[in-house]
């Protein structure tokens, strides 16, 4: 009876000991999840606040995209206005001698190349120039 007790007694210290350690892994088992899941969790906030931010870029960005648009569409409106205005009035010539030609008009003659040519600079004493 008492080798009985005995192997007992030293089978249950060994379930115990056995217990302790398997106590031992599942709290270190749990503190690690833990730290997982507080990991993922602020990973997620982070996520949250990316994701927050890039809609907010992605509105002003689509905003912007928009105020472009607007103002191309106002651009070739004003370009369409002055092509018909100008087909209109006949076509405009573009050319450099067009430039002149219109300065020669403005002039009533040709233009002058210096001041010295100037009709004021040659009669000093008229001041209606």
């Amino acid at each position: 009876l008492r080798k009985t007790i005995g192997t007992e007694r030293d089978r249950l210290a060994a379930d115990r000991d056995k217990l302790r350690v398997d106590q031992t892994r599942l709290a270190a088992l749990v503190d690690e999840r833990q730290r997982k899941q507080s990991a993922f969790e602020k990973d997620m906030e982070a996520e949250g606040a990316r994701a927050i931010a890039l809609s907010r870029q992605v509105d002003s960005l689509q905003g912007l995209i928009g105020k472009m648009e607007q103002d191309l569409k106002s651009a070739a409106k004003a370009a369409a206005t002055a092509n018909l205005q100008g087909r209109s009035a006949g076509k405009p010539d573009n050319s450099p001698r067009a430039g002149a030609a219109s300065i020669t008009s403005a002039w009533g003659r040709s233009a002058p190349n210096s001041l010295s040519a100037s009709p004021c600079r040659s009669n000093l004493a008229n001041r209606s120039c």
